[in-house]
């Protein structure tokens, strides 16, 4: 189990509401095509809205992603948290949004837009929940031969250590402190396979993950949809 660092930072709560929308589009849209989705969408509102697409000047920023990607039952979704919520009403509300998607030129109209308030944080002492996590990339292209060389019980232990880490990180985002350890229990029937994460260009091969499909037990109350781990944004680590 992993802790937070000995130093609380100013203002951290224990726990926190999280606001959300959960936004979907009359746009069917495969799992696959959420890359090219989550680019022409960035595109439409300007790249000076880095929240759309966390780049800058300087490359990626890392940081936990506001606005995330999704194919929700083959229809494309937008997940807005916190912050992310403001950015996506000032562009919504002049109507639909034109986007340029595999080279279409698309209205992007809205289906159904739901806003949310969620619990984030450690749930009273001795209590857990069962949650399933989608297409988790937690072990990349360089350690998978590691992970290949463990045991079964060996490989539980690391995704249960990736998992906490990536929870940890999420919860620092929304300035929650956690008095406590977050334990989590990963059940040993893991179901994986390798996913393209990014496509080729030409000039650079596919990026292939290794993505599981797995459910786990936690002692932290975990709002619906959020991503975890890497391609958060993208429709990776859904969290159910």
């Amino acid at each position: 189990m992993l802790t937070h660092s000995p130093v609380k930072p100013e203002g951290a709560v224990p726990n926190k509401r999280i606001e959300m929308l959960v936004v979907e589009f009359d746009l069917p849209l495969q799992p696959y095509e959420i890359y090219a989705f989550r680019g022409a969408v960035a595109k439409a509102v300007g790249f000076e809205n880095d929240l759309f697409h966390n780049h800058n000047e300087e490359g990626f920023l890392h940081r936990y992603p506001l606005v995330q990607y999704r194919s929700f039952n083959k229809r494309a979704g937008i997940l807005f948290l916190q912050d992310g919520m403001e950015e996506i009403m000032r562009f919504f509300n002049r109507g639909p949004l034109p986007i340029n998607l595999n080279s279409n030129k698309i209205e992007l109209k809205l289906k159904s837009l739901n806003r949310e308030e969620a619990f984030l944080g450690l749930l009273a002492e001795g209590r857990t929940k069962r949650f399933r996590l989608w297409n988790y990339a937690g072990i990349n292209q360089e350690n998978y031969g590691e992970y290949q060389r463990m045991t079964d019980e060996e490989r539980v232990a690391l995704l249960q250590r990736t998992i906490t880490a990536h929870l940890l990180h999420l919860c620092r985002t929304f300035n929650i402190w956690v008095e406590g350890q977050i334990s989590v229990q990963v059940e040993p029937l893991l179901e994986h396979r390798w996913v393209t994460y990014k496509n080729g260009d030409g000039f650079r091969p596919p990026i292939k993950l290794n993505a599981f499909n797995l459910n786990f037990h936690t002692n932290l109350n975990i709002p619906k949809w959020l991503g975890i781990g890497k391609g958060a944004s993208r429709g990776f680590g859904v969290i159910t």
